[in-house]
């Protein structure tokens, strides 16, 4: 057991810490969310292997399903309101534009592989 001069250094010493160490700390939004390249990268190869398979056969769409329930998770988290605000200020209006970008071109890549589909059966 500590004796009385001991405690009361060692609650000197944790009250010292939580007041000037723990202030300092800071934790920043960027890096709990994925980056631009990781997001491309997503949109990128999902969007093409939508866009072929839906070229193939329309019925392949449905697998715009995972990237949709991927980006639809990433949008909740951008606009959640302890994270949005502070991600904001960190990456800009340019990392969300990026994001929502990204997933347009998704829908956009699984529309033109529909598109080409119904295209080649008219011939």
């Amino acid at each position: 057991m500590l004796h009385s001069a001991d405690r009361a250094l060692s609650k000197a010493l944790i009250a010292f810490v939580a007041i000037f160490y723990l202030s300092s700390a800071y934790a920043e939004v960027i890096d709990k969310v994925p980056n631009l390249s990781f997001i491309w990268g997503v949109a990128i190869a999902s969007g093409v292997t939508c866009l072929v398979a839906t070229y193939f056969r329309r019925w392949l769409l449905i697998l715009m399903v995972f990237p949709a329930v991927w980006f639809l998770s990433l949008f909740l988290e951008i606009h959640s309101p302890d994270v949005g605000p502070a991600l904001l200020i960190e990456a800009g209006r340019s990392y969300i534009a990026q994001v929502y970008l990204a997933a347009f071109s998704v829908i956009t890549l699984g529309a033109l592989g529909w598109f080409l589909n119904t295209k080649k059966r008219r011939v």
